[in-house]
């Protein structure tokens, strides 16, 4: 897609119109997926090889003229994520792509920051899609001056938007944007709505599979490993992230279904329909997760009895 004629499309247009307008755009998109190997310890200290897959750049659209990465708010991201078959990113996941990236294989993008001043001057807003244009036009400026190739890994040049057990109702997770290997966004899961986002987001696709000891997993799985978890999350041990109930939920149903907001693939093997209606457009299990018939607390059941809330590590 032509990434001019897009920009015109969206140019002035905002909140939900803009969202369906991104969603529609990127049902067509194919990522070139570079591999992000990485050594991971288990709790006994067993050493273990792990390769994730992960999308070249930030999701947007492009052809031989140029590319145009697209901010988003979680939803649409969710949504997008599930029609390409793959997951958001975790923070440390993040920090393993721009490690790789910055020292092995890819190509470190400075962050761009933008000035509020910048914005008052020309009198428009860090949300508006002319900020989203003008941002990226600076990273296709750097990126053209080494044309690396669209299928190079390229790190460094924007936020994440991430998923993170501590992420409560309503709001958007974002992480990353580095200056000097160091990111300048720290997990900011509070201050920001779910609708919101500005010039600085971008969503950087991981593959629903991924290697571990050169056998094929589902990172789902990985996250929800009492094991595991801890190599894609960095701070989940002991129980994995059955800790974080609503995280497991919403990463075990993340599946490419086709069908949108309307339905998700029952991945947990609890027979249990699922319905969506939280944050991030996560589901909810009618019934129990957990074995046994126990009720968790930190999931919002279809009757009521619980309601999903905010954890801490």
């Amino acid at each position: 897609m032509d990434p001019t004629s897009f920009y015109q499309s969206i140019s002035g247009v905002t909140g939900d119109r803009r969202e369906a307008l991104i969603l529609a755009a990127l049902q067509d998109v194919v990522p070139a997926w570079c591999r992000v190997p990485f050594k991971a310890s288990d709790k006994a200290g067993h050493a273990h090889d792990v390769v994730l897959s992960v999308a070249a750049d930030y999701l947007g659209v492009g052809d031989g003229t140029g590319f145009f990465r697209l901010p988003m708010c979680p939803r649409t991201a969710r949504n997008a994520a599930d029609h390409l078959g793959a997951v958001l990113p975790t923070r440390e996941m993040v920090e393993r792509v721009y490690a790789y990236g910055s020292v092995t294989a890819g190509v470190v993008l400075r962050p761009h920051t933008i000035t509020q001043k910048f914005f008052r001057d020309n009198k428009k807003s860090m949300t508006s899609s002319w900020a989203f244009k003008t941002h990226n036009d600076l990273i296709e400026a750097e990126y053209t001056l080494t044309s690396p190739g669209r299928d190079r890994l390229l790190v460094g040049h924007k936020k994440d938007i991430v998923v993170t057990p501590r992420l409560t109702k309503h709001k958007v997770a974002i992480f990353g944007w580095y200056s000097h290997g160091k990111p300048i966004q720290d997990l900011n899961y509070m201050s920001h709505s779910d609708g919101y986002v500005d010039y600085s987001h971008g969503v950087r696709l991981v593959r629903q599979t991924c290697e571990v000891d050169g056998v094929e997993m589902r990172v789902a799985d990985v996250l929800a490993s009492p094991t595991k978890a801890s190599w894609t999350t960095g701070r989940c041990t002991g129980r994995g992230l059955q800790r974080f109930p609503q995280l497991v939920v919403h990463v075990h149903a993340h599946v490419a279904c086709g069908q949108g907001l309307n339905r998700e693939a029952d991945t947990n093997g609890t027979g249990a329909d699922v319905h969506r209606c939280r944050g991030y457009g996560a589901p909810v299990l009618k019934g129990q997760l957990n074995p046994g018939g126990r009720r968790d607390p930190g999931v919002r059941y279809q009757d009521g009895a619980a309601r999903a809330r905010g954890s801490h590590p």
